[in-house]
């Protein structure tokens, strides 16, 4: 099985040369919805299981042939449980990354790397918690398949580590704060629009 797919993605790759790379000045509008499953470390305790699932359009321009330049916001909705309640976030970040996209249509493997930083709304077993700044790195690997000159179809495989600094606001005393980490692996579909 794994010696068939490695032949078919070989042959799908060495077959896309009938269509150009992509060129510089090309801009991009890009959508993509991921989910994952990972883990959530709160100060210094234990890790614990959380899962999202999020949005993410953009736009990018391509600075010189196959290298893009890209701007997103990010939503993401996750949910940790934690000493038997339920923590569950609503995320809007904005980021920049770039990617870069090897070989040619119609099959393009690229890799990527974002930073992004934001807000997120919360409550922690019904009681709304105030969010701080939440900072993220991504890293991705992925395939754009073109279904025509300017359309894409993505799939990809990316890991993101956040820190967020959590301030409890239980009736408007500040003084209770946590730092929290998290580490997922998000598997993402989307599109692409190359204009």
């Amino acid at each position: 099985m794994v010696k068939t797919l490695t032949l078919l993605i070989s042959l799908a790759i060495l077959s896309s040369s009938v269509y150009a790379q992509i060129e510089k000045s090309t801009i991009t509008l890009n959508g993509s919805i991921f989910g994952n499953i990972g883990t959530t470390q709160i100060e210094s305790n234990s890790s614990y299981l959380s899962y999202s699932l999020g949005f993410n359009p953009g736009v990018g321009y391509f600075i010189v042939d196959n290298f893009e330049v890209i701007l997103t916001p990010k939503l993401v909705i996750s949910n940790t449980e934690y000493s038997g309640s339920a923590y569950n976030g609503l995320n809007l970040a904005f980021g920049a990354g770039v990617n870069k996209y090897f070989g040619s249509k119609p099959l393009l493997p690229y890799v990527g790397v974002m930073i992004s930083r934001g807000n997120e709304r919360s409550d922690w077993g019904g009681t709304p918690l105030s969010v701080t700044i939440i900072t993220q790195g991504d890293l991705e690997a992925g395939l754009a398949y073109f279904i025509n000159e300017s359309v894409c179809i993505k799939c990809s495989l990316n890991y993101t580590h956040s820190n967020s600094k959590y301030i409890r606001d239980y009736g408007g005393d500040d003084s209770t704060s946590s730092i929290t980490k998290r580490n997922n692996i998000n598997i993402g579909l989307g599109f692409g629009f190359f204009l």
